[in-house]
């Protein structure tokens, strides 16, 4: 089971169709290779441990276990990751070997700070409750030009009807 709240689950992964195609590191693989990358892009994602190529017990997938996925041989799949580590793609944990996406990491950095920042700032907003909201409210309608007093409003007319038809 992942760490992740289901709040996080919901998480959408951003891909950027235009980074994906001008970046040259990406571009210079060759399409099957890039094909593997993005596959490998997905799993890390949908991963327990968002970001990192690993099983659900937290554990390196092994390159058996993925090259099953894909389905290619072992060896084809070793070939193809070999190019993409050496494209710098991707970078390996020290600790225990795990594949990861930095990208993905600094996304998912990004995407805490701005929600920490929101929330912050709702809790500024919103921190007397519903009479926090209220006065809120309350402040806005004060500061809105009556229509009356506002020189660029539509002046109201009247539909006259005559008598004949």
């Amino acid at each position: 089971m992942s760490n992740q709240s289901k709040k996080d689950d919901k998480f959408y992964q951003k891909f950027e169709w235009p980074l994906w195609f001008s970046d040259l590191d990406v571009r210079a693989l060759p399409l099957d290779t890039r094909m593997i990358w993005a596959e490998i892009i997905g799993r890390m994602w949908l991963s327990n441990e968002r970001g990192y190529l690993v099983g659900s017990n937290r554990k390196p997938l092994s390159d058996e276990a993925m090259a099953a996925t894909l389905p290619l041989p072992v060896e084809e799949y070793r070939k193809h990751l070999e190019v993409i580590k050496n494209t710098g793609l991707c970078s390996v944990r020290k600790t225990d070997g795990a594949i990861y996406s930095r990208k993905i990491l600094h996304d998912l950095e990004t995407h805490e700070e701005k929600a920490s920042a929101g929330r912050k700032g709702a809790k500024a907003t919103w921190s007397g409750g519903a009479t926090a909201g209220a006065k809120a409210i309350a402040r806005a309608k004060a500061l809105a030009v009556p229509p009356e007093d506002d020189p660029n409003a539509p002046v109201p007319c009247e539909v006259v009807t005559s008598g004949t038809s």
